[in-house]
């Protein structure tokens, strides 16, 4: 059994992603979004867009960290990884 979610950081949110979280939402309200205090990327959080997607398979934690230039991209690609595009 496998279940995904996408974690943004506060503070990459109110620079870039904010947007993003709030098209998933609307578009996708199933797809489960958290958003958490520093996820310690500092480099990443303070140039580009970027989001962790947690899968759970079992017992185990993967993140996968996606990242790009443009809030756009990013949203593009957070949804191809949890299966969610159109």
């Amino acid at each position: 059994m496998s279940s995904r979610h996408i974690e943004y950081c506060i503070n990459n949110l109110r620079r870039f992603t904010q947007s993003v979280y709030d098209a998933i939402e609307e578009e996708h309200p199933a797809v489960k979004q958290k958003v958490r205090g520093c996820l310690n990327r500092c480099d990443d959080c303070k140039h580009k867009p970027f989001a962790l997607v947690n899968e759970r398979k079992f017992l185990k934690v993967a993140s996968t960290l996606v990242e790009t230039d443009t809030p756009e991209e990013l949203r593009a690609q957070l949804l191809m990884q949890i299966g969610a595009g159109h």
